[in-house]
């Protein structure tokens, strides 16, 4: 997919008029594109969503432990990533690096699973964005609705700020993600003066604990917290 699409129909004063399809310099700083990167990860609907089910099915108190693993695989693959990027310059970005160093024929079909998997992605996340809307505004207001109409009014709003520039859609991202961080942090304030610190066991990071059955489970939901890591490479 061209950068062309991904910054929206009405970036066409970003796009140089050579017609090479490339943001000009200067209209995403570095700090827009973490903010977007990160709101993708989306840390609320990690602490919501994955969270409890790594506890629940992975291996329960070493789930922290299994975080910083984590933590430590996408840190040493974002030094290779990055330096990567500048000698494969191509809006491919996971396709290109795949392509460039075991050939298309692996590159074409590593593609098509990436965009099945985003697909379903989109319309899962899509369900879920309806579903939590309708019913905030059923408790709001106690009107029933249904999600069908709500998934409508999220893709209206994200087509709207698509088609507008791209700068524009960073600072939403920034203004969503700084409130979901501080929702976040509030949470764990409140988990510390209700628990008090002797909640917090150090042993939770001890191997016995984090390499306990259910380790996998953990960790594959560990890797996805850190999803949208790769579209840094499209910027």
């Amino acid at each position: 997919m061209s950068t062309a699409i991904n910054i929206g129909v009405g970036e066409a004063s970003a796009v140089t008029d050579a017609g090479d399809e490339q943001l000009d310099k200067g209209v995403l700083n570095t700090s827009a594109i973490v903010f977007m990167v990160l709101a993708v990860s989306a840390p609320l609907a990690v602490v919501v969503a994955l969270l409890p089910i790594a506890l629940a099915f992975g291996n329960g108190a070493g789930v922290p432990g299994a975080f910083l693993l984590a933590t430590a695989a996408m840190m040493l693959f974002a030094v290779g990533y990055v330096r990567q990027i500048p000698f494969v310059k191509n809006a491919g970005a996971f396709y290109a690096y795949i392509s460039a160093s075991v050939g298309r024929v692996i590159g074409l079909p590593a593609a098509y699973v990436a965009a099945v998997s985003y697909m379903a992605l989109c319309v899962s996340t899509m369900s879920a964005l309806a579903f939590f809307s309708g019913d905030l505004f059923t408790r709001a207001t106690g009107i029933p609705t249904s999600w069908p109409l709500w998934a409508a009014i999220n893709t209206v709003l994200i087509v709207t700020l698509a088609y507008h520039r791209i700068t524009l859609v960073a600072k939403v991202l920034a203004f969503v993600l700084i409130a979901e961080v501080v929702a976040v942090m509030a949470l764990n304030i409140a988990i510390m003066i209700r628990n008090g610190l002797p909640a917090f066991n150090p042993g939770d990071f001890s191997p016995s604990t984090v390499f306990a059955p259910g380790l996998g489970i953990a960790l594959i939901y560990a890797f996805n917290s850190t999803i949208g890591f790769e579209g840094t490479a499209i910027y």
